[in-house]
């Protein structure tokens, strides 16, 4: 609980440190190698406490942006972490440690013994975190080093391994390949998809440590029905994940982010979408439930009914959580909902639905009221 609750409060206020920081800036140079001389490609290289990202080439060279005194954060696998002082160092070379045996499970896939942690954080803590993922996502902080998901397992001679290569050890998710993978877009007498999107894109995950996995080998997209996210390097092999270690995903569509967080509301945890956010009034959260409805199409020669195709139904509920009273409700796209759940706000939904009196009632609609009455 107190580690979350400090992860949560460093993700409030990391963008505004960063803004905050008016040192100006310098180039760090430097050089990763093992103990033996050998370069280490590939190794992560990050400002701790900071923004910025980098990873070693082939040569072990790396090249990361910085402030002077920042700390640089330094790993790779099958290598013990190291932090380094830069102080006003412009160039450094790094020697890692090996240390296999003693190598930090990192996969978000892995099975471990989690307590579930969601009633602990809070909506507005998750509202902090959501804003982090989003920010990730939508700026240029989406594009990342290769970091390498990894995991130590004991191999056939009884010695441990290093697996790096994520699709090959889902933990208890599940692997695809062959005739088995997705298909986003039905067949065309299909209507609607079980998928989030039709094809593959960018995103962030944070799992049950409240640490993001972020990394832009990596594609994802999200099983509506089976409330499950889906992830590929080489759309050859998908990987879903297990839904257990996944606190939340922001995953980056036509330059928008979408948010999901893992909730529980009425004793059953699900992922709502944050579509608006405010740390001092109100969030609107969208649940989405997708269920397939095969053709039912019947005609007597004189009347007919049904639809002559299959479909993917969606069926959106919508939630709004009071900052002040602590309430999560759930709010229609009628007018007689939408003023009952927010009863206290009459004088400035009496102006909205002045101002859109011709506006369909739907999700915009309420979209939009929210960021209203957030101002």
């Amino acid at each position: 609980m107190n580690k979350l609750l400090s992860l949560l409060g460093f993700l409030l206020i990391m963008n505004c440190k960063a803004d905050a920081q008016t040192a100006p800036g310098i180039v760090i140079k430097g050089t990763v190698k093992d103990e033996s001389g050998k370069a280490v490609p590939f190794a992560s290289v990050n400002i701790k406490n900071g923004n910025a990202f980098a990873s070693t080439d082939s040569l072990g060279i790396f090249t990361i942006n910085a402030k002077p005194n920042n700390v640089l954060v330094i790993g790779s696998i099958g290598f013990e972490s190291m932090e380094i002082n830069m102080g006003d160092k412009t160039d450094v070379l790094v020697i890692l440690k090996r240390n296999q045996l003693a190598l930090n499970e990192v996969s978000v896939a892995a099975k471990s013994n989690v307590t579930n942690t969601n009633k602990d954080l809070s909506i507005e803590g998750r509202q902090a975190v959501s804003s982090t993922l989003q920010n990730y996502t939508a700026g240029s902080n989406m594009s990342f080093g290769p970091t390498v998901f990894s995991s130590q397992q004991i191999g056939s001679d009884g010695k441990p391994k290093i697996v790096t290569n994520f699709a090959y050890n889902p933990g208890s998710g599940k692997v695809y390949n062959g005739s088995a993978l997705p298909v986003f877009m039905p067949k065309d007498e299909t209507k609607g998809t079980q998928y989030l999107f039709e094809k593959w894109v960018p995103g962030i995950v944070l799992n049950e440590k409240g640490e993001q996995i972020k990394n832009d080998l990596y594609l994802y997209n999200y099983d509506k029905m089976g409330k499950a996210l889906l992830f590929t390097q080489d759309q050859l092999n998908i990987i879903e994940l297990d839904m257990k270690t996944v606190n939340g995903f922001s995953l980056l569509y036509k330059d928008e982010p979408r948010t999901y967080l893992k909730m529980t509301v009425l004793d059953k945890a699900d992922y709502y979408q944050l579509l608006s956010a405010s740390a001092t009034k109100y969030a609107l959260y969208k649940r989405t439930t997708t269920k397939f409805v095969k053709a039912n199409y019947v005609s007597t020669g004189l009347t007919s009914s049904g639809n002559n195709y299959d479909e993917f139904l969606d069926d959106n509920r919508y939630f709004v959580y009071t900052t002040k009273d602590k309430n999560f409700v759930a709010i229609d796209l009628k007018k007689k909902s939408i003023k009952a759940v927010l009863e206290n706000e009459k004088p400035k939904l009496d102006e909205w639905f002045s101002q859109n009196s011709n506006a369909d009632i739907d999700e915009n609609f309420l979209k939009g009221l929210i960021n209203f009455l957030n101002k």
